[in-house]
């Protein structure tokens, strides 16, 4: 039962970090100014919070909150680095994806059981909520200045 529910924290732990990766993408344009995939490049910082309501094991549903430190390549393509918990739980792990930028600013992140679905803010951060039929999130994401980036 312990491998199951690892296993399930590290399945949710993804997807919540790829939810974070969404949210964390860095806007470089303002509001009235049409978004693309180099919109979001760089490194981002994410929060999320939310409830697994959905899911093959464990006792749905249960409270689930991450941080992640995300990188989009501003041409379609992340990698996220998570740590998750999940009903005290914890699950940690690299989430890679795919995301989508349209001209509005509007947005989807999709990895392995997760789509998230974001709008991209003209201050350069992104506000994001999961797509998936399992899980209930709310994501915020903030650029991470270009000092810290040297380190991470």
């Amino acid at each position: 039962m312990k491998r199951i529910v690892g296993r399930t924290l590290r399945i949710i732990s993804f997807a919540m970090l790829l939810a974070a990766i969404v949210a964390s993408v860095h806007a470089q344009n303002t509001v009235t100014q049409p978004c693309s995939l180099s919109t979001l490049k760089g490194y981002y910082a994410m929060q999320g919070q939310g409830t697994i309501i959905q899911y093959p094991i464990g006792n749905p549903p249960f409270p689930l909150a991450e941080v992640a430190r995300d990188h989009f390549d501003g041409a379609g393509n992340f990698m996220g680095r998570f740590v998750a918990n999940g009903e005290g739980t914890i699950a940690e792990g690299w989430l890679p994806g795919t995301y989508s930028v349209n001209a509005d600013c509007t947005g989807t992140i999709t990895a392995p059981g997760l789509t998230m679905s974001f709008v991209v803010l003209g201050n350069g951060s992104l506000r994001m909520i999961d797509a998936s039929n399992w899980l209930v999130i709310q994501t915020f994401c903030e650029a991470v200045d270009q000092a810290l980036q040297r380190v991470l």
